[in-house]
């Protein structure tokens, strides 16, 4: 078998942006759309809905102002906070403290079994005299 000689691949330039795509989408758009006119466009805003009760609001001025500026303080939460904290870890401790006790459980009585029913005790049986009949 021959190998033959060929020329080597020629590279062709790629575009996403070509010629063809341009003309067919340009020619989509003018059959879809319609001339813009060059007015501005009318805002058309639907009316507020009326419910029936004028809601009269009070005046800026007229407000009562009921804020007063106090100093203030994290002081008392964060004391708090560590309080409890504290207490949270006295509470783990005791717990792991209760753990740690070992308590054995007494040693079971072993001459009666306990939890079982209690075994029926059957006679053995008794052998009787029989009779052959010899004829």
């Amino acid at each position: 078998m021959q190998v033959h000689d060929l020329e080597p691949t020629r590279f062709q330039p790629f575009s996403f942006h070509q010629s063809t795509r341009r003309r067919r989408s340009r020619s989509l758009d003018r059959h879809d759309h319609q001339p813009e006119s060059k007015a501005p466009r009318l805002i058309k805003a639907k009316p507020a809905p009326h419910f029936g009760v004028p809601v009269h609001l009070p005046n800026v001025s007229q407000r009562p102002i009921n804020t007063v500026a106090a100093p203030f303080s994290f002081h008392s939460h964060d004391q708090a906070r560590l309080v409890k904290k504290q207490e949270k870890i006295d509470k783990i401790l005791e717990e792991e403290k209760k753990a740690r006790e070992f308590k054995a459980n007494p040693m079971p009585n072993l001459d009666k079994a306990s939890g079982l029913p209690a075994k029926e005790v059957l006679e053995a049986t008794r052998a009787q005299p029989f009779n052959l009949e010899v004829r």
